[in-house]
C-alpha cells in the first residue's frame, strides 16, 4: 500500500466516519474504499470538496450509513492538508 494510502487509511480509521469502529475491524471497513478516496481527493481544490468526495464513496459503498456531509468537515480539512500541503 502506497504511503498516501496509508496515511489515508490511518485518518479513516481515526475519524471513523461510519462510526462502525467498534463492529468491524477498521481495516476491513475502509480499506476497500481507499484507493477510490486517495483518487478522489487527489483532484480536490479545497477542503469542502474533499469532505465531500470521501462522504460520495463511502454513500455509494455504504448507503445511509455514511450519514450526513457536515459531519465529514474536519476530516475533509485534513484530507485536504494531506494531498495539499501548506493550503
Amino acid at each position: 500500500m502506497d504511503d498516501i494510502n496509508v496515511r489515508v487509511q490511518t485518518y479513516l480509521q481515526i475519524y471513523d466516519p461510519l462510526g462502525m469502529g467498534e463492529l468491524v475491524p477498521p481495516e476491513q471497513l475502509y480499506g476497500p474504499v481507499v484507493a477510490e478516496i486517495v483518487q478522489k481527493i487527489a483532484a480536490v481544490q479545497t477542503a469542502q470538496e474533499a469532505a465531500e468526495a470521501v462522504h460520495r464513496v463511502l454513500y455509494l459503498t455504504y448507503g445511509n450509513q455514511a450519514g450526513h456531509l457536515r459531519n465529514y468537515a474536519d476530516l475533509g480539512r485534513d484530507l485536504f492538508k494531506l494531498v495539499r500541503p501548506g493550503s
